[in-house]
């Protein structure tokens, strides 16, 4: 086995044993099947028009979707060790009994009714919120500044000098 292909499998242990520390948390997994629309030669007379159906749960969702997750966790972290003021994203614990939801199959169905009885998500930008459903002590949406003003403003605030003299220094001290 390449030593590529021995760190991805290492990287994939690690991974799953975060799912499984994420869930003891109190994560709740909410991977659902996605309906994408998709539109070529919208100008033609007859455009074509293509369903298809995005699985959240295939690995390479999953991958993306914890990196996504793990860069706002990190920023998160960050901010509130330096007391950086930051669009901090929490949702209360929701406390479900998935056993409730035993008798509806697993899968989009299951997903969406958990997903119905959450608390609604709450923003602060002084003091980090805990991220319940995502077993996270701190979280900060930052991935999509194009798509989300709260991304644009959490990038404004890690592009600030003080931001990035706080980074180096971090950094400086690891080596």
């Amino acid at each position: 086995m390449s030593k590529f292909a021995s760190e991805l499998q290492e990287s994939q242990l690690k991974l799953n044993s975060q799912e499984d520390n994420s869930t003891v948390l109190g994560a709740i997994d909410t991977a659902t099947l996605e309906m994408r629309i998709e539109v070529t030669n919208p100008d033609h007379s007859e455009p074509s028009i293509m369903l298809y159906v995005e699985n959240q749960a295939d690995a390479a969702m999953r991958l993306v979707s914890e990196m996504m997750i793990l860069c706002g966790e990190v920023i998160a972290t960050f901010g509130s060790h330096n007391n950086i003021p930051l669009p901090y994203r929490g949702q209360p614990q929701s406390n479900i009994d998935s056993s409730a939801f035993a008798h509806l199959p697993e899968g989009p169905v299951r997903s969406s009714a958990i997903v119905r009885i959450m608390h609604a998500a709450e923003m602060d930008f002084r003091n980090p919120i805990r991220h319940g459903v995502m077993g996270l002590p701190v979280y900060v949406q930052f991935i999509s500044p194009i798509r989300r003003y709260m991304d644009l403003a959490a990038h404004y605030q890690a592009s600030s000098s003080n931001f990035k003299r706080l980074l180096l220094l971090r950094f400086l001290q690891l080596r």
